[in-house]
């Protein structure tokens, strides 16, 4: 398998956002305050890609490394100041749990052709999103862990 890298993860998800029209706007990072700043900019809908926990152990006589790594990937809308009805968010939420299933599908299908996504642990959950320090964002996040020998490299 050839190495994983975060510029393949970011490369995948925002292809993904794209070709499936999912939201207009795309973060990918594990700096919360950037963050903020980034999505207090948009106006629309967006896609949020987190990850950490990278976690290795050695397996077999030492002989394999096995890495786990943690992944959120969030489809949210900030609402920031505005204010609106429970059925306006209601709506939202219902469009965004849609396209969440949608990724869901996507990246199932894509586990056949993708190496890193082959990896791909279950079980894996959808919880919902709700941030209000982050322009009151509200959606819902895949959480998921990739697991695979050695998906970095380091052997």
């Amino acid at each position: 398998m050839k190495t994983l890298t975060l510029l393949d993860i970011r490369d995948y998800f925002d292809g993904i956002r794209t070709a499936l029209d999912l939201v207009p706007n795309f973060v990918f990072s594990s700096d919360e305050q950037g963050l903020r700043e980034t999505i207090a900019l948009f106006g629309d809908s967006y896609m949020f890609v987190d990850y950490g926990d990278l976690t290795s152990s050695l397996e077999q006589q030492e002989l394999l490394l096995r890495d786990s790594f943690e992944m959120a990937v969030t489809l949210a809308h900030p609402f920031g100041v505005n204010s609106v009805t429970n059925e306006t968010i209601m709506q939202k939420n219902s469009e965004l749990f849609s396209k969440m299933n949608q990724l869901r599908g996507r990246m199932y299908k894509d586990q056949r052709c993708i190496p890193w996504l082959k990896y791909l642990s279950f079980p894996n959950s959808v919880s919902p999103f709700t941030a209000p320090d982050i322009s009151r964002s509200i959606g819902f996040s895949l959480i998921f862990r990739t697991e695979g020998y050695d998906l970095f490299g380091v052997r």
